[in-house]
């Protein structure tokens, strides 16, 4: 297997590429990381593609879905087409946007490819639902959730 060993111990937060190198901090860790895994490879001029993978409640936003963009990008306040299971697409306006610092979410005003994203004003999303660019067009149905 071609991979790269770094050695490190959590607790203490240290790292290092060989037994015999000093360790001092995590850099090791994250030079690897940014040297041997590719970054997001979304276009983020393209048609938005955000997969729900998990979902959380707010008892102020209700449902949240929250999922990674694949391409394009996501402004809070965009009226976007949620792409059910079954084939339908249900059109809705995102209310509010968090990215994440830890566990922590933080209020966000852009989303692009790579993010991993929680959003809200898509009550009855499931996981696997897929958030797309809605079609602007005179007297579409707009499910409002606010």
């Amino acid at each position: 297997m071609e991979f790269p060993v770094i050695y490190t111990n959590a607790k203490a937060g240290i790292a290092k590429a060989r037994l015999e190198d000093e360790a001092r901090d995590l850099r090791p860790l994250f030079e690897a990381i940014l040297e041997h895994i590719p970054g997001p490879t979304g276009d983020p001029e393209a048609v938005l593609q955000l997969l729900v993978a998990n979902l959380d409640y707010s008892e102020y936003l209700g449902r949240l879905a929250i999922g990674r963009v694949f391409s394009g990008t996501l402004r809070l306040a965009d009226d976007v087409g949620i792409v059910k299971l079954d084939g339908s697409i249900h059109n809705t306006r995102i209310t509010k946007l968090f990215s994440f610092e830890g566990l922590k979410r933080v209020d966000e005003t852009l989303g692009r490819p790579g993010d991993i994203l929680a959003i809200a004003g898509v009550e009855g999303i499931t996981i696997g639902e897929t958030v797309s660019s809605a079609e602007k067009s005179p007297g579409a149905s707009q499910d409002s959730h606010r």
